[in-house]
Protein backbone atom coordinates (compact mmCIF):
# COMPACT_ATOMS: atom_id res chain seq x y z
CA UNK A 1 0.00 0.00 0.00
CA UNK A 2 2.82 2.38 0.86
CA UNK A 3 4.44 1.71 -2.53
CA UNK A 4 1.18 2.53 -4.34
CA UNK A 5 0.91 5.77 -2.38
CA UNK A 6 4.49 6.73 -3.30
CA UNK A 7 3.87 5.99 -6.97
CA UNK A 8 0.67 8.06 -6.92
CA UNK A 9 2.48 10.95 -5.19
CA UNK A 10 5.23 10.80 -7.80
CA UNK A 11 2.69 10.85 -10.65
CA UNK A 12 0.87 13.78 -9.07
CA UNK A 13 4.14 15.69 -8.70
CA UNK A 14 5.03 15.06 -12.35
CA UNK A 15 1.60 16.17 -13.54
CA UNK A 16 1.63 19.35 -11.45
CA UNK A 17 5.12 20.25 -12.73
CA UNK A 18 3.85 19.84 -16.31
CA UNK A 19 0.80 22.01 -15.64
CA UNK A 20 2.94 24.69 -13.98
CA UNK A 21 5.35 24.75 -16.93
CA UNK A 22 2.46 25.18 -19.37
CA UNK A 23 0.86 27.96 -17.34
CA UNK A 24 4.16 29.92 -17.23
CA UNK A 25 4.54 29.84 -21.03
CA UNK A 26 4.33 33.27 -22.59
CA UNK A 27 1.93 33.73 -25.53
CA UNK A 28 3.36 34.03 -29.03
CA UNK A 29 1.71 35.35 -32.19
CA UNK A 30 1.68 32.65 -34.88
CA UNK A 31 1.88 35.37 -37.53
CA UNK A 32 5.41 36.22 -36.32
CA UNK A 33 6.68 32.63 -36.37
CA UNK A 34 9.12 31.92 -39.19
CA UNK A 35 12.13 33.57 -40.79
CA UNK A 36 12.09 37.31 -41.40
CA UNK A 37 14.52 39.71 -43.09
CA UNK A 38 15.23 43.36 -42.40
CA UNK A 39 17.69 46.08 -43.26
CA UNK A 40 19.02 49.32 -41.82
CA UNK A 41 20.19 51.48 -44.75
CA UNK A 42 23.23 53.74 -44.56
CA UNK A 43 22.66 56.75 -42.32
CA UNK A 44 24.37 60.03 -41.49
CA UNK A 45 24.14 59.24 -37.77
CA UNK A 46 27.45 58.26 -36.18
CA UNK A 47 25.74 55.65 -33.99
CA UNK A 48 24.10 53.90 -36.96
CA UNK A 49 25.61 51.22 -39.17
CA UNK A 50 24.15 49.89 -42.39
CA UNK A 51 23.41 46.19 -42.06
CA UNK A 52 20.90 43.47 -42.82
CA UNK A 53 19.51 40.75 -40.59
CA UNK A 54 17.52 37.57 -40.45
CA UNK A 55 15.31 36.83 -37.46
CA UNK A 56 13.94 33.32 -36.99
CA UNK A 57 11.15 33.10 -34.42
CA UNK A 58 9.93 29.70 -33.27
CA UNK A 59 6.54 28.83 -31.82
CA UNK A 60 8.21 27.77 -28.55
CA UNK A 61 9.08 31.45 -27.88
CA UNK A 62 12.76 31.28 -28.82
CA UNK A 63 14.48 33.24 -31.56
CA UNK A 64 17.77 33.39 -33.42
CA UNK A 65 19.03 36.73 -34.81
CA UNK A 66 21.84 37.09 -37.36
CA UNK A 67 23.01 40.59 -38.32
CA UNK A 68 25.55 41.10 -41.09
CA UNK A 69 26.96 43.68 -43.50
CA UNK A 70 28.63 43.15 -46.89
CA UNK A 71 31.81 41.77 -45.35
CA UNK A 72 31.11 40.11 -42.01
CA UNK A 73 28.74 38.99 -39.31
CA UNK A 74 28.03 41.88 -36.96
CA UNK A 75 25.96 40.10 -34.36
CA UNK A 76 24.54 36.66 -33.60
CA UNK A 77 22.01 36.47 -30.77
CA UNK A 78 19.54 34.02 -29.36
CA UNK A 79 16.79 34.76 -26.91
CA UNK A 80 13.13 34.61 -26.02
CA UNK A 81 10.17 36.46 -27.49
CA UNK A 82 6.48 36.76 -26.66
CA UNK A 83 3.51 39.07 -27.11
CA UNK A 84 0.85 40.46 -24.81
CA UNK A 85 -2.61 38.87 -24.74
CA UNK A 86 -4.00 41.45 -27.18
CA UNK A 87 -1.19 40.85 -29.72
CA UNK A 88 -0.30 44.55 -29.74
CA UNK A 89 3.03 44.51 -27.88
CA UNK A 90 6.07 42.38 -28.74
CA UNK A 91 8.73 41.60 -26.12
CA UNK A 92 12.20 40.13 -26.54
CA UNK A 93 15.19 39.34 -24.35
CA UNK A 94 18.68 38.20 -25.30
CA UNK A 95 19.86 34.99 -23.60
CA UNK A 96 23.31 36.40 -22.80
CA UNK A 97 21.98 39.53 -21.11
CA UNK A 98 20.13 39.82 -17.84
CA UNK A 99 17.87 42.70 -18.77
CA UNK A 100 14.39 44.08 -18.86
CA UNK A 101 12.69 42.98 -22.11
CA UNK A 102 12.73 45.37 -25.05
CA UNK A 103 9.14 46.28 -25.94
CA UNK A 104 7.73 47.16 -29.34
CA UNK A 105 4.28 48.01 -30.62
CA UNK A 106 3.85 45.91 -33.75
CA UNK A 107 1.48 45.32 -36.64
CA UNK A 108 1.47 42.64 -39.32
CA UNK A 109 0.29 43.44 -42.84
CA UNK A 110 -0.42 41.01 -45.63
CA UNK A 111 0.07 42.68 -48.99
CA UNK A 112 -1.33 39.95 -51.20
CA UNK A 113 -3.73 37.06 -51.10
CA UNK A 114 -1.09 34.31 -51.46
CA UNK A 115 0.67 35.24 -48.20
CA UNK A 116 3.90 35.83 -50.16
CA UNK A 117 4.49 39.43 -49.13
CA UNK A 118 3.95 39.65 -45.39
CA UNK A 119 5.55 42.52 -43.48
CA UNK A 120 5.66 43.43 -39.81
CA UNK A 121 6.40 46.90 -38.51
CA UNK A 122 7.94 47.44 -35.07
CA UNK A 123 8.05 50.67 -33.07
CA UNK A 124 10.00 50.72 -29.82
CA UNK A 125 7.84 51.77 -26.87
CA UNK A 126 10.60 53.10 -24.60
CA UNK A 127 12.26 56.31 -25.86
CA UNK A 128 15.79 55.95 -27.23
CA UNK A 129 18.75 56.57 -24.95
CA UNK A 130 21.18 59.40 -25.74
CA UNK A 131 23.40 58.32 -28.66
CA UNK A 132 21.27 55.34 -29.77
CA UNK A 133 20.70 54.90 -33.48
CA UNK A 134 17.28 56.29 -34.44
CA UNK A 135 16.79 53.49 -37.00
CA UNK A 136 16.35 51.02 -34.15
CA UNK A 137 13.29 52.96 -32.93
CA UNK A 138 11.07 52.03 -35.89
CA UNK A 139 11.77 49.33 -38.47
CA UNK A 140 10.13 46.68 -40.65
CA UNK A 141 10.79 43.03 -41.40
CA UNK A 142 9.59 41.01 -44.40
CA UNK A 143 8.76 37.31 -44.30
CA UNK A 144 11.62 35.50 -46.00
CA UNK A 145 10.89 34.09 -49.46
CA UNK A 146 12.31 30.81 -48.12
CA UNK A 147 10.01 30.87 -45.09
CA UNK A 148 8.27 27.74 -43.91
CA UNK A 149 4.47 27.64 -43.59
CA UNK A 150 3.11 29.41 -40.53
CA UNK A 151 3.31 27.40 -37.29
CA UNK A 152 0.35 27.49 -34.98
CA UNK A 153 0.91 28.16 -31.29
Amino acid sequence: MRMVRNVLMYMLLCASTQILAQSNAMPVDGDLVGTWEGEFPASQEVSCSAYKWTMTRKSDGTYRYHGYDDTQTIIDDEGRWWVDAGHATYFETVNTQDEVPTEYAYSVSQNNINNNNVEVEFKQIKPLEQGECSQTFRFSERKSANAQPKEMS
